[in-house]
């Protein structure tokens, strides 16, 4: 139920109205938010920066998904190139956010590859 006099700057009142997703087409950033604990691979700066994203999205109750860069839409706002996937979303009135463009991790998208070439 929403309550008019509701904060939405309080990561409560984003979870309590309704489900969240961000979607990023990186996907180093998305492995390195979905690998436990910190790679040694990131200096230290980049590795406390994504343990701030990781402990954010828990506490807003929000899901990471990653698509892939034909499918990100936001790029239609910036990169002429991507502007008519977006206008093709807006006439349609359609947004969708099917599970079979969404992969958990780098080993599954591996796994999905591996699959589709057999």
């Amino acid at each position: 139920m929403r309550q008019h006099d509701a904060d939405p700057c309080q990561a409560a009142t984003a979870a309590d109205i309704c489900a969240s997703a961000i979607v990023i087409d990186a996907t180093g950033l998305y492995d390195a938010i979905n690998k436990d604990g910190i790679s040694s691979s990131l200096d230290k700066r980049a590795g406390i920066e994504i343990m701030c994203i990781k402990e954010e999205l828990a506490r807003q109750k929000t899901q990471l998904r990653w698509v892939s860069s034909e499918r990100m839409l936001a790029d239609g706002m910036t990169k002429i190139h991507a502007r008519q996937v977006l206008v093709d979303m807006l006439r349609s009135g359609f947004l969708s956010g099917e599970r079979q463009a969404v992969h958990r991790s780098k080993e599954e998208r591996q796994d999905a590859a591996r699959k589709r070439s057999s």
